[in-house]
């Protein structure tokens, strides 16, 4: 099949339980990428679905994002990121990544274009969450002032209370803050 053409040649990774050899097929586009497969296995899909998501078919050059975006470039990843970052920084919900419209101007900008669900999106939102606050908890230990905290309730227009944290501090010349927290009352104390 001409699918191998796509992959360096495959190696030998790990032998499970009961003896099967896997093979590990890299992909010479993107080094990083692999498909592993079973010895005994003869079916190609899976290596044709990598190809398939790796090489667009052709465009046109003048439909190509590459053309207008000069030499961007896609990544499954990035794009993960970058619409966990805009549903949580926008107030958007996560089943935009669902909406017909939005998905068409995806795939216009690239056919092949892999889009994660909304309950990925969350589980995304979720892990930058847990790391920002790494990130800012050790930020805060090699601090040489202090760190003010700031606790705020207001109730807005629509009659929904809420609860509001933040901290401050001085850094190079700056005040800098931070939202540590947002609560929505849903019933008094």
């Amino acid at each position: 099949s001409k699918v191998y053409d796509h992959y360096l040649k495959p190696e030998v990774v790990h032998v499970q339980p009961g003896n099967i050899i896997m093979h590990r097929f890299i992909c010479k586009c993107y080094p990083s990428k692999h498909v592993d497969r079973a010895d005994y296995e003869d079916s190609t899909g899976n290596l044709k679905h990598h190809v398939h998501l790796c090489q667009p078919d052709d465009v046109p050059k003048a439909e190509s994002i590459v053309a207008f975006a000069g030499g961007a470039t896609y990544s499954p990843a990035h794009l993960h990121f970058l619409l966990a970052m805009w549903c949580a920084c926008r107030h958007h919900p996560f089943t935009i990544v669902d909406n017909p419209e939005f998905l068409s101007i995806l795939r216009m900008l690239y056919g092949k274009v892999e889009v994660p669900s909304r309950v990925t999106v969350s589980r995304d939102i979720q892990l930058i969450l847990d790391e920002t606050l790494a990130k800012l908890i050790q930020q805060f230990e090699s601090l040489d002032g202090k760190v003010h905290l700031c606790v705020d309730g207001w109730t807005s227009p629509n009659i929904i209370s809420f609860l509001g944290m933040t901290a401050h501090w001085h850094e190079a010349g700056e005040i800098r803050y931070v939202i540590l927290e947002f609560i929505r009352y849903v019933r008094s104390a």
